[in-house]
């Protein structure tokens, strides 16, 4: 029945995120929290007011309490108070600055508080939809929930993968026995979306997309958030394949006319939320325009140092000079790492065979290193950044997937050994180092092709300027073999 459907999505639904992680208490440890606001405002990343005088329900002010969690940042202040009250925006601001937070506690407070008068029936319009670009970051989502829900009053659901492959049905050959026990599993996936019993799915939009294709077949108004949030925007709507998906999605839950969905929709809110900005190459208007005039009463919510590099970081640079060997660059970055006093430190490559190189190395230098790239089977990665987040290895080789929304808290020392592509993806990485206003080293080996960029980042440094404004044009100067290494994908993001 599902095997057309599953002919177009083999990618996604490989491995499984649970295997290894069945206990909920024990994957939030593991994965741990951006949550980390236990000082006094002593600077600009927090200010002097408190989450214990905004409209929260007590089970969550206790929760913060218990959390530590105590004032604002300033992207918070200027975020919280709107979207509590039910607006729809988009917050633009840099990384670290606690964005998560601004959707999970308007969302939990919906739904703590309607548990607690009972008021809300299971079949009207309820809960949230999370949308996000990486399996990773949906993990990291849903932990942020459970932290903030200790009794477990909110049932949250975050899709992963589907199970390994059961063993091979007897009077099947194994090619169609495979089909038919993937066919069996993603149905299970499909049946457990059910609004009758989920308060909060986390996903990414790819999956939702054909889920949602089974089950508007049989019962249209199943899926029936209250709030969408988009995470990252600009990745989910800047991005050719995820932006279709996500509109899509968006055009099914926010469409008002000759939509069956109308009147229900007018009751959605919709909160979207990213540290860059994206112009479609394909439009002639901003993705931020697009969304004013999707969605009723839209605004946009920019933090002041939106665009801008983090100012709390030392920015150093190691020129290799054209024809250097690989093996002196190589050398150059082991002494780098040797040299740090970093408590961890992460290192950007811009390939998979690049990550798989610089990872050798190391390991027989003696540096004990772990590798996160796209083509690594999902379960694996997550087990990767489980055991980075709990300090037992100080180097993580990675590709830009452990750039956009993952929280490093201990990593205060970033390296980029290959130079981002786009300047976008500087303050990306840049925003893994000194996360929640702490002190940080932004390291980048710069060639002969990154000359461009390289001007630009260190005037928006010196200056303080946001890089909101870098013209397109200002990249990389990459050769074509590379260019096309990159696209093919060598180990890239072809797992989102």
């Amino acid at each position: 029945m599902f095997q057309s459907l599953f002919r177009r999505i083999p990618s996604r639904f490989q491995q499984p995120l649970f295997s290894k992680y069945q206990n909920e208490k024990t994957f939030t440890s593991i994965l741990g929290s951006s949550f980390s606001t236990t000082q006094p405002p002593v600077n600009s990343y927090l200010t002097s007011e408190k989450f214990a005088d905004l409209q929260l329900s007590a089970d969550l002010k206790q929760a913060l309490s218990q959390k530590n969690i105590e004032y604002l940042t300033p992207a918070q202040k200027l975020a919280l108070p709107k979207l509590l009250q039910g607006t729809n925006a988009l917050l633009q601001a840099e990384s670290g600055s606690g964005k998560s937070l601004c959707y999970i506690l308007p969302i939990l407070n919906s739904l703590l508080s309607k548990k607690k008068s009972s008021s809300s029936a299971s079949s009207k319009i309820k809960g949230a939809l999370i949308l996000a670009p990486t399996k990773e970051l949906c993990t990291q989502i849903y932990s942020f929930f459970r932290a903030l829900d200790p009794e477990n009053k909110v049932n949250i659901t975050r899709l992963g993968s589907l199970t390994h492959f059961a063993p091979v049905v007897p009077h099947l050959d194994q090619k169609n026995s495979e089909e038919f026990l993937r066919d069996i599993s993603f149905q299970n996936v499909v049946n457990t979306v059910s609004w009758g019993e989920v308060d909060i799915l986390v996903t990414t939009p790819g999956q939702l997309e054909d889920i949602m294709a089974v089950k508007d077949k049989k019962d249209p108004y199943n899926l029936n958030p209250r709030i969408v949030v988009v995470d990252e925007y600009d990745i989910l709507l800047g991005e050719e394949t995820l932006g279709k998906s996500t509109r899509n999605i968006l055009r099914r839950f926010a469409g008002v006319y000759k939509s069956i969905f109308a009147d229900v929709n007018r009751e959605r809110q919709f909160i979207l939320c990213g540290s860059s900005s994206v112009r479609r190459s394909n439009s002639s208007i901003s993705v931020e325009e697009e969304l004013r005039d999707t969605f009723k009463d839209f605004e946009v919510l920019q933090s002041e140092r939106f665009g801008k590099l983090p100012q709390n970081i030392k920015y150093e640079y190691v020129d290799v000079y054209k024809g250097s060997p690989v093996e002196w660059e190589l050398m150059t970055l082991k002494d780098t790492v040797e040299k740090s006093s970093a408590e961890q430190i992460l290192i950007f490559c811009n390939s998979g065979d690049r990550v798989r190189q610089v990872y050798d190395y190391l390991m027989k230098a003696g540096i004990n290193t772990s590798t996160f790239y796209g083509n690594m089977p999902t379960e694996e990665r997550i087990h990767v950044l489980a055991k980075f987040k709990r300090e037992n290895v100080r180097v993580l080789v990675a590709s830009e997937l452990a750039s956009r929304g993952v929280d490093f808290k201990t990593v205060d020392h970033v390296i980029q050994f290959d130079f981002g592509l786009s300047a976008s993806s500087v303050l990306h990485r840049a925003g893994r180092a000194g996360r929640c206003g702490k002190s940080g080293v932004f390291t980048s080996f710069v060639r002969e092709r990154d000359s461009p960029l390289v001007s630009r980042i260190k005037t928006a440094v010196a200056n303080d300027e946001s890089l909101e404004g870098t013209p397109s044009g200002i990249k990389r100067n990459m050769r074509r073999k590379e260019t096309k290494r990159i696209d093919e994908g060598e180990g890239e993001e072809q797992d989102l």
